[in-house]
């Protein structure tokens, strides 16, 4: 029997926005590019290397992880690091947070096979030097038969810009791809670039990469764009109705909340569920969502938030003028500034 979306209860329902993924053109060619990486072998001499450069909330690691469940057949838990087998596939994934290192990357991976092959290496190399860890945790994964290494927001490694950092991470790297059997597939913020910048090398020996940007909103062709992806958003939510953001006149107030960003929109619906569900009568589960459920969960995520200039844009007031493109905002803010100023902030990374 069919499941009633509409009757299911939060936890499910906020489960099942967090589920919702629309590809639309750049997210297709996102995974386009990984399917490349991972369906040709890797070279004789070292292993291929990926990227998917991308905004916050642009879908980057959405599309990494949806990639691994395809190839494996099986789904990524919320884990920071774990081995994801099935298919024939085996897939390490790495989550990358603030403040680490190539050394943690490598025993995190180590960590991984403990009760597998470890034994079939010298465990007298020790795993505290970087360079014998990662060597090590390379070496493992090739007995292990891995099919694939997935290192998710690796800018983390050099979020301070240090040029020590960057040269560490670039050094990871291109031993990784010296020495692995297997293709690696990485995705990072823009700051991507301060890597590419420091060391010629890593930039060189880049294989398929991709690039996710937010949505534009500059003119017709670009607003219809956008409308049409809210408009499949709206029609995947677990309700009868929705809240009809794909409307004109609804329309630049959801660009202005979520600056293009498709993560952006499932974080709203996700809020204005959470305030559908209070409102509803004690044991009942709202059929619809409203502008007003939109307009409150709107406020319980941004509502301090300096990026919004102090508007919500669902009260139906006019709205501040803001960067409509990443061409935009980088012509209000010169490379040669801080990522801090207005033009990128307000679009911000």
């Amino acid at each position: 029997m069919a499941v009633e979306l509409h009757k299911l209860p939060l936890a499910k329902r906020l489960a099942y926005i967090e589920r919702i993924f629309i590809r639309h053109a750049s997210i297709v060619l996102a995974d386009d590019t990984l399917g490349i990486l991972t369906d040709v072998p890797s070279g004789r001499r070292e292993a291929t290397l990926g990227y998917i450069r991308g905004y916050s909330r642009c879908g980057k690691s959405e599309t990494l992880k949806r990639h691994i469940e395809k190839l494996t057949g099986l789904p990524v838990q919320k884990k920071l690091e774990q081995l994801i087998g099935g298919n024939g596939h085996l897939v390490v994934y790495v989550e990358l947070s603030s403040g680490d290192t190539p050394l943690g990357v490598a025993q995190r991976i180590l960590g991984l096979f403990e009760d597998l092959k470890l034994h079939r290496r010298n465990t007298a190399v020790p795993q505290d030097r970087e360079r014998d860890a990662i060597r090590r945790a390379v070496d493992i994964s090739n007995d292990n038969g891995v099919t694939l290494l997935a290192l998710d927001e690796v800018q983390n490694l050099f979020r301070t810009g240090s040029a020590g950092d960057i040269a560490k991470t670039a050094s990871m790297l291109i031993s990784m791809q010296n020495a692995s059997g297997f293709p690696i597939a990485l995705t990072a913020s823009p700051r991507l670039q301060e890597l590419f910048d420091g060391n010629d090398a890593v930039q060189e020996r880049a294989g398929p990469s991709m690039f996710l940007r937010p949505l534009p909103f500059r003119d017709g062709d670009e607003q219809e764009v956008f409308r049409g992806l809210v408009q499949k958003f709206e029609e995947k939510l677990p309700y009868l109705k929705g809240p009809g953001l794909f409307s004109d006149r609804w329309l630049p107030a959801t660009f202005f909340a979520t600056r293009g960003r498709v993560g952006r929109l499932a974080k709203l619906a996700h809020a204005a569920t959470t305030v559908a569900f209070k409102d509803a009568a004690q044991g009942n589960n709202p059929a619809n969502m409203t502008l007003a459920h939109v307009r409150r969960g709107f406020e319980l995520l941004h509502g301090s938030d300096p990026r919004m200039l102090g508007v919500n844009p669902f009260d139906g007031k006019a709205l501040p003028k803001i960067p409509l493109s990443v061409e935009e905002a980088d012509a209000i803010t010169p490379k040669t500034t801080k990522k801090s100023s207005r033009g990128r902030s307000l679009l911000d990374e």
